[in-house]
């Protein structure tokens, strides 16, 4: 089923795709102050989150931990994990999905019931400022929650911003590395990176494609 521009409501605020390819997609989500996701995995899908604004907390099967502003986990697949909005307002997140495929879902416990249920299709209207996308032929800087999108045409480390708030999203193309006298992936679309981090790695760059695009993601 086709979710392209659709506004997905859920019982603890509302998602929507911001960027999709075959590999991989991105979702932003809003979560209302007190409200969490279900205590959920994916069999298939490895996920990543990056917080905008606000304190959340990420509870796993075992353990929980406070995130903040910028900080972004990874979940493995199979990996039950849920997320609580701890601030007043809420808090917005990117999702990073990989591969595409919303009924990869399984749902371990779920305040409002929905354990045994599929993913929501159902869509709804928000006001504009509450939405944006990722659009490669408008180059421009998008601000959103507190938040600056820039999407880079890299070529050249010279090309992107390399403060320690910044993180790096690869949308297309692939930068790669040499072992063994032969050029491995080091970073591939789907990939988030700090951008402090990426600035350690960068002499072990031996080639970026023609391709690659990069949305960094900044606070104001």
């Amino acid at each position: 089923m086709s979710i392209d521009n659709k506004i997905i409501l859920k019982p603890w605020g509302y998602e929507y795709s911001v960027y999709e390819n075959k590999s991989f997609s991105v979702w932003l989500l809003h979560i209302k102050e007190n409200e969490f996701t279900s205590m959920h995995c994916h069999p298939r899908k490895k996920t990543k989150l990056i917080l905008l604004d606000g304190q959340a907390k990420i509870s796993l099967l075992s353990e929980d931990k406070i995130i903040n502003p910028l900080s972004f986990v990874f979940f493995d697949r199979g990996q039950f994990h849920s997320t609580r909005a701890m601030s007043k307002n809420g808090i917005y997140l990117l999702e990073i999905e990989s591969p595409v495929d919303k009924d990869d879902l399984v749902r371990l416990s779920d305040k409002y019931g929905r354990e045994n249920k599929n993913y929501e299709f159902d869509s709804y209207k928000i006001s504009t400022s509450e939405r944006f996308h990722i659009n490669f032929d408008d180059n421009s800087l998008i601000n959103f929650s507190g938040c600056d999108f820039n999407l880079v045409n890299y070529i050249s480390f010279s090309d992107l911003p390399c403060e320690d708030n910044c993180i790096f999203i690869m949308l297309e193309g692939s930068i790669k590395c040499i072992l063994n006298n032969k050029k491995h992936n080091l970073i591939i679309p789907g990939d988030v990176i700090k951008s402090k981090d990426f600035s350690l790695i960068k002499n072990k760059i031996s080639q970026v494609s023609k391709d690659c695009k990069i949305l960094v993601v900044s606070k104001r």
